[in-house]
C-alpha cells in the first residue's frame, strides 16, 4: 500500500519475494506455466501459453488454479481460446519479473505472433507484445491502427492518446508517423487543449505530400483549433493557403476545408463571406463522402444562423437532421437539432 501510495509501480522486495516463494514451491512445470502466461498480463490464454512453451499446459493450468493462483474466466475475447485470470496482481506481477529479459523479449515475440493467428482483435494488446519485444516497426504500424480504432469506432480518448504516443515513442517516420500526430491532434482538439492540437496537427502535415487525405485533414484541424482557440485570422489564413491553386485540391476536399472557413469568417464578422463560402462548400460535396456532404451541410445552417436567417436555418436543419439520422451520424445530428431549436425559439415556434 505504502509503494502505491508513493507512486511506485514496481513491487517491493519483500512483498516480491514472498511471493517468488509461493511460487518456488509450486512443481517446476507449473511454475513455468504461471511465469509464461504472466507474459499476457492479468489475463491469459493456455493456448497462447502452449505456444510459448511448446507443449501441453492444460493439466498445469488446473494445479495452478488448485493453489488458488489462476482462475478461469466465463468468456473470452479470443474466439474459439478459452481466457484464464490471475486471482491476484501481485502473483502476475511476481511471476513476470522472476522471468530473464531473453526470455521475456523472446516470450512477447511469441504472443504477439500467436494473438494474430488466433484472429486477435485487439490490436492495442498485439502491439504492446511487439513493442515490448523490441519489434518497434510492427508495433508502430499496429498502435497507429489501433488509435485511429479507438477514436473513430468507440470514442475512447484515453486509450487513443495512450495508444498514439506509444506508437509515437517507437519512432516511426513518414506516414505511419503523420497518422499518429493526427491522432494525437483530433483527440487533444476534442479535449479543448487547442494549442497542442494545432502543434500536433502542423507536424502531421509537414510530413505527408500536400493534398493526401493526411494532409487536407491536418490543415483542417490545424486551422480549427486556431478559431476554436480565437486565433480566427490565422485560422482562416491557413486555409485560404491550402485552397490556394497551389495545390490542385478536388472538389471533396476542398469542401472539407471551405466548411471550416465558415466558423472562422463568423469569428471575424464576416456572416456574408461566411454563408458564400459555405454555399461553395455544399456545391464541391456533391460527389463526396457522406461525412464530408454533412459537414458542409452543417457549415451552411451555422452561416445561417450567423447571419439571422431563421427561416431558411430552420429548413437547413430539418433536412441536415434528416440525413444525419439516415446515416447515424449522432454528433452532427443532435448539433443539427440544437440549431434547429434555437431558431425556432426565436421564430417564437416554442412548441416546435
Amino acid at each position: 500500500i505504502r509503494s502505491a501510495a508513493e507512486g511506485r509501480e514496481e513491487l517491493p522486495l519483500k512483498v516480491e519475494a514472498m511471493v517468488q516463494r509461493r511460487l518456488d514451491r509450486l512443481p517446476t512445470p507449473v511454475a513455468d506455466v504461471v511465469r509464461a502466461a504472466s507474459v499476457f498480463g492479468a489475463n491469459f490464454w493456455p493456448g497462447g501459453v502452449a505456444r510459448l512453451l511448446q507443449r501441453a499446459v492444460d493439466d498445469d493450468c488446473q494445479l495452478a488454479a488448485q493453489h488458488e493462483l489462476v482462475m478461469p474466466q466465463p468468456s473470452s475475447r479470443v474466439a474459439d481460446q478459452s481466457e484464464w485470470s490471475f486471482r491476484q496482481p501481485l502473483v502476475r506481477d511476481a511471476a513476470y519479473a522472476s522471468l530473464l529479459d531473453s526470455d521475456r523479449q523472446n516470450f512477447h515475440l511469441a504472443a504477439a505472433r500467436w494473438l494474430t493467428e488466433v484472429g486477435c482483435t485487439d490490436l492495442g494488446l498485439i502491439a504492446r507484445h511487439f513493442d515490448a519485444a523490441q519489434e518497434r516497426s510492427r508495433a508502430a504500424k499496429l498502435y497507429t491502427e489501433a488509435a485511429e480504432q479507438a477514436l473513430n469506432n468507440f470514442g475512447d480518448l484515453d486509450n487513443a492518446l495512450d495508444l498514439a504516443s506509444r506508437g509515437l515513442n517507437c519512432s516511426p517516420g513518414g506516414e505511419n508517423r503523420a497518422r499518429l500526430l493526427l491522432t494525437r491532434a483530433q483527440v487533444l482538439n476534442r479535449r479543448g487543449e487547442l494549442t497542442a492540437a494545432s502543434k500536433a496537427a502542423d507536424q502531421a502535415g509537414s510530413l505527408v505530400p500536400p493534398a493526401t487525405p493526411i494532409w487536407v485533414e491536418a490543415q483542417r484541424l490545424l486551422a480549427a483549433s486556431l478559431i476554436e482557440s480565437g486565433r480566427a485570422s490565422e485560422g482562416d489564413a491557413r486555409l485560404q493557403w491550402a485552397l490556394s491553386s497551389d495545390f490542385q485540391l478536388i472538389p471533396e476536399q476542398q469542401s472539407i476545408l471551405l466548411s471550416t472557413r465558415v466558423r472562422g469568417l463568423a469569428d471575424l464578422g464576416k456572416s456574408s463571406e461566411a454563408l458564400q463560402v459555405a454555399d461553395k462548400a455544399v456545391a464541391a460535396s456533391q460527389q463526396a463522402s457522406e461525412v464530408v456532404s454533412l459537414r458542409a451541410l452543417d457549415s451552411h445552417l451555422f452561416a445561417l444562423m450567423s447571419q439571422g436567417r431563421p427561416d431558411e436555418a430552420v429548413s437547413a436543419g430539418e433536412a441536415l437532421i434528416t440525413k444525419a439520422d439516415r446515416v447515424g451520424n449522432l454528433h452532427l445530428a443532435s448539433r443539427a437539432r440544437i440549431n434547429t431549436a434555437s431558431a425556432l425559439n426565436y421564430l417564437g415556434r416554442f412548441e416546435d
